[in-house]
């Protein structure tokens, strides 16, 4: 039997569940095997293109097709805190060229929870490549809310002398900075879109930073 056809057998009320031998490999083949049953649930019995999929797949048709009990096999990223955005994240990587996973507005709603007070971050928000980019996103998200610079200059200044540090703690920034720079100067300089980012300032503040601790 192969494991379409348990899903098929699951469907029409024979098996409580799938068996585990489907699902003995390492996280990313056991991923591949519950997305092909949701690419079959999808495509062969539901019969949509992807856009259909985009439009009307949900949570609810999820559990009414038996397919809720798969996402435990799905390596979800940690800015995906609840079972719809879970839904989501599936359709994306089934059609990741038809739907679009939004990385930047999970990662600032999560960081908006944790300045609220409502969360604490997720256990790897801050490990890997996607950790930085995490980093860089809040940086990005606070000082355009927040923080109002008369010039990319003053910018930079108050990442050099101003009081940075006591200003990354209330900002809950803290922990992603400490976590992958070593100078809040090279923080701000990473996290700068390209258009605002500046070679000559970030050269100029590390070496006044560097002669200011001169003996």
């Amino acid at each position: 039997m192969s494991v379409i056809t348990e899903y098929e057998q699951i469907l029409i009320g024979n098996l409580d569940g799938f068996s585990q031998r489907y699902f003995q490999f390492k996280e990313k083949g056991n991923e591949k095997i519950a997305l092909t049953v949701y690419r079959y649930a999808i495509e062969e019995l539901l019969e949509w293109i992807p856009a259909d999929a985009g439009r009307f797949f949900s949570l609810t048709v999820a559990d009414r097709m038996k397919l809720t009990p798969l996402l435990s096999y799905i390596n979800f990223p940690s800015e995906i805190i609840d079972v719809q955005g879970q839904i989501a994240y599936v359709l994306h990587l089934l059609y990741p060229q038809q739907i679009h996973f939004d990385f930047r507005g999970c990662v600032i709603g999560i960081y908006t929870e944790v300045l609220e007070g409502k969360r604490k971050y997720p256990r790897d928000f801050m490990y890997g490549h996607k950790g930085l980019l995490r980093a860089e996103i809040c940086l990005q998200y606070i000082l355009n809310k927040e923080m109002v610079f008369e010039s990319k200059e003053s910018l930079y200044e108050f990442f050099t002398f101003g009081d940075i540090y006591g200003f990354l703690k209330k900002k809950k920034l803290y922990q992603l900075y400490r976590s992958f720079f070593d100078k809040p100067l090279d923080y701000l300089h990473e996290a700068l879109p390209e258009e605002i980012r500046s070679e000559f300032l970030y050269q100029f503040y590390t070496f006044a930073r560097a002669w200011k601790k001169q003996p």
